[in-house]
């Protein structure tokens, strides 16, 4: 784990948290160059096997060992608690208009790719270089051919007539990561055919340019985007007011916070949600992460966490600690016995 962690350490100024984090610590195996070591998570199922199965030992089954038997029962709900985070735990942000509402998360990291109507929504995974989709919407069937996905591009002006839309006049290439993953500018270049002449074709967005490319067809408008991964919530959460406070005489923000409603099926309640104190409802946690201004316009953007591990370290340190102290005080009852 040392190891690990030294190596994981170092690489970061090379690869960024995301990726550094990705290869280390959340793999079975890791390489440091040409030699494979065992990765964060085989380290920590090991450690688990063994403080599991040292519970087996008939010699901890005493009085006089409880203490340590209960530091070993909660080392162990504390490494349930981390696989439970590791597997299970997501997190992304949420952007919302003052005075809108959102009921969907964004990923930092995934993207997808989407195709809405006025009536359907139909999302891909954008990894999937194969997707070769009939798409039916209305009364138009059309097919849908993902050329090339880019996790960072890079983007050069031009011009060629034989494209659509921003790729004729743009060229996008593919580039190494960035340090900090989610400021890739992810790209994806797809073909439309079956719609009409002067639609077909084949066509590019990108995450941050543009990200969504729209098509006036006989049904009306059909929107192609290249977005973060949305997950959608049972609730939704409005906007009412953004407010932000600044050092006297300047334009710094001294802190700032969100009044929102959250809205759960008929019902609704008001909540103020600021830097310290976020908002918790269910398995997940909204912390007011930064702000926005478009044309006198306000967006809040909240990082929102879903944990289903986020009790285990509170326990288990509690456990830890009670089994610490009786078994202190059980070696001093027996000392002064002798």
């Amino acid at each position: 784990m040392l190891i690990l962690v030294f190596f994981g350490t170092i690489r970061q100024g090379e690869l960024g948290l995301y990726l550094t984090q990705k290869i280390y610590f959340s793999s079975l195996i890791s390489w440091i160059y040409f030699i494979p070591i065992p990765g964060g998570r085989l380290i920590m199922f090991v450690m688990f096997i063994n403080l599991f199965s040292f519970l087996f030992r008939k010699s901890l089954w005493k009085i006089k060992k409880i203490g340590i038997l209960i530091v070993h029962s909660g080392a162990l709900l504390l490494l349930i608690g981390g696989g439970l985070t590791a597997y299970f735990s997501s997190e992304g942000r949420m952007t919302i208009k003052e005075g809108e509402k959102s009921n969907y998360i964004q990923d930092y990291y995934d993207k997808e790719f989407s195709i809405t109507s006025s009536d359907t929504t139909i999302v891909f995974n954008v990894k999937d270089n194969s997707i070769n989709q009939s798409i039916l919407i209305g009364d138009i069937n059309f097919n849908i051919d993902v050329l090339s996905y880019f996790d960072n591009s890079n983007s050069f002006s031009r011009v060629d007539s034989t494209y659509k839309g921003y790729y004729r006049l743009n060229d996008i290439i593919s580039k190494p990561s960035e340090k900090e993953f989610e400021m890739n500018n992810a790209a994806i270049i797809y073909k439309i055919t079956g719609i009409s002449n002067d639609i077909d074709g084949i066509y590019a967005n990108t995450i941050f340019k543009s990200h969504t490319h729209s098509l006036d067809t006989d049904i009306g408008t059909i929107l192609f985007s290249l977005r973060p991964k949305r997950t959608y919530v049972p609730f939704s959460i409005e906007l009412i007011d953004f407010i932000e406070e600044l050092h006297p005489g300047t334009t710094i923000a001294k802190s700032y916070s969100s009044e929102v409603m959250l809205h759960i099926n008929d019902t609704s309640r008001r909540v103020v949600i600021e830097m310290n104190e976020p908002l918790r409802y269910n398995e997940y946690t909204f912390f007011q992460s930064s702000f926005n201004r478009q044309q006198n316009t306000e967006f809040s953007t909240f990082a929102v966490v879903k944990n289903y591990g986020k009790l285990f370290p509170y326990i288990s340190s509690i456990m830890m600690c009670i089994g610490l102290l009786t078994h202190l005080l059980m070696m001093l009852t027996r000392r002064i016995k002798k």
